[in-house]
């Protein structure tokens, strides 16, 4: 996708003129089309709109352009502003809808597990609740066992 200056001044709340100073005052962190020689128009891709981004914090925070080109240097980027009218690709919307599609397969999927695993706690329950009863049963058979064994004796 690709963006204009107009687009990227409003984006970033800056002049258009401002978009032209900084592309050519960053060239060299920036796409081709951002600077593209005299008479072509600047075109701006999404990495280029990661620097205004980062251009922007650092002049709202004071920094010169010395400091922001050190930042870049080192590899910041800023991050695009959210809430924007940024158009996605077709690429993009393929990408979203088949992450959408996954998101409500794997929504499917926990809930088939949480059902399974509500089942298997039922049976866990009612198989300890089992074993609880015949340990009850044991225990007053071999109470009965002895006694019968003390009789025996007796006799």
């Amino acid at each position: 996708m690709s963006y204009s200056t107009r687009h990227v001044a409003e984006l970033f709340g800056v002049s258009r003129e401002t978009v032209r100073s900084w592309s050519l005052e960053f060239e060299e962190f920036l796409s081709a089309g951002a600077s593209p020689g005299e008479g072509r128009r600047r075109v701006f891709n999404e990495d280029d709109l990661r620097v205004f981004a980062l251009i922007r914090e650092q002049k709202k925070a004071g920094m010169l352009f010395e400091d922001i080109h050190i930042a870049l240097q080192n590899g910041l980027l800023g991050d695009i502003p959210t809430g924007s009218d940024l158009a996605i690709s077709k690429g993009g919307q393929e990408k979203m809808r088949a992450l959408s599609k996954r998101v409500h397969e794997l929504e499917a999927e926990l809930r088939r597990v949480q059902q399974d695993r509500s089942v298997q706690v039922a049976q866990v329950t009612l198989l300890q609740s089992q074993l609880s009863d015949a340990q009850q049963k044991i225990d007053r058979l071999n109470r009965e066992i002895g006694r019968l064994e003390v009789r025996d004796d007796e006799d």
